[in-house]
């Protein structure tokens, strides 16, 4: 029984001697043993950081370039719309050229040319 109270007693003496910030070495019953060394910075961890640091700049940068084209597609668009009004604006005047310079009597003419007789005497069916 002493001894189980000396084993008791040294217990509480080891642990009372203990300290946080202690060497490297651990000691219990007459046995040395080295400390487990917790690295920080492993190369596991390492290797997940630059990774994720990677992935976050090259999201970044695909944002950046997204907005960038985002911007340009607007000019574009501008510079087309600006087009279009441009165009539509020559179609009505070509249409209105072409209303204005029709004249009927070449119109008839043309079609004498191509074969096309003038019929007088129309006559016309009732369907009912």
């Amino acid at each position: 029984m002493e001894r189980k109270i000396n084993q008791k007693l040294k217990i509480v003496e080891f642990e009372s001697n203990y300290s946080p910030v202690a060497p490297e070495y651990i000691y219990s019953e007459e046995i040395a043993r080295e400390k487990e060394k917790i690295s920080i910075a492993s190369r596991k961890k390492i290797f997940l950081v630059l990774i994720y640091s990677i992935i976050f700049i090259l999201a970044a940068m695909t944002k950046m370039y997204v907005t960038y084209e985002i911007g340009n597609l607007g000019a574009r668009k501008t510079a087309l719309e600006t087009q279009l009004r441009e165009i539509k604006t020559e179609v009505e005047a070509l249409d209105y050229n072409l209303i204005k310079n029709y004249n009927m009597q070449r119109a008839e003419e043309k079609a004498k040319d191509l074969g096309f007789e003038t019929i007088d005497n129309i006559k016309y069916i009732n369907i009912k």
